[in-house]
């Protein structure tokens, strides 16, 4: 169970950010068709049927585009020079300072181990050892994924309405 809403928090992570660029630049192209055939009012009605379909089209490629790529803005010299300086975040967590060096939130966690219950005797007693103490811990659907699940559940519930019409 815990894998699954792993997945799901993992996808809602990824699929959000999309899902808010398309709708904003499924919006913006929304408001500019609108804006074109109020301004042009003797638009034939082909041509603001063509303005819509392209706006919907833009709608869902945004959806369904690949990430965009990170193009440099400055001449090669300049981004080393500034790579020196300001160096990106994925290797900062790469680097190799040693663990000692690091201030103390972010120091590595102890892992926590069961406790063991003690017998009357004072000795270990791992026959009574519950499977609560050695449980995995339990994860817990985020915030994007419940945004996700709900953006999903009225995409399945839209879709059977317009089907049975």
């Amino acid at each position: 169970m815990s894998s699954g809403m792993e997945t799901i928090n993992t996808l809602a992570a990824n699929g959000l950010p999309t899902l808010l660029r398309a709708s904003g630049q499924g919006g913006l192209a929304f408001v500019c068709v609108w804006v074109l055939c109020r301004l042009l009012p003797r638009l034939s009605a082909p041509t603001r049927s063509w303005l819509w379909r392209l706006a919907f089209l833009k709608l869902l490629l945004a959806l369904l585009w690949l990430p965009t790529l990170d193009l440099p803005l400055l001449p090669p010299e300049q981004q080393a020079r500034l790579a020196s300086v300001f160096p990106p975040a994925h290797t900062l967590a790469e680097s190799s300072v040693p663990e000692a060096a690091l201030p103390a939130t972010y120091a590595p966690l102890p892992e926590a181990l069961p406790t063991m219950p003690l017998s009357a005797s004072g000795e270990a007693a791992p026959a009574a050892l519950s499977s609560e103490a050695v449980a995995a811990p339990s994860v817990a659907l985020t915030g994007a994924a419940w945004l996700g699940l709900l953006w999903a559940g009225s995409l399945v519930w839209q879709s059977v309405r317009a089907f049975r019409q």
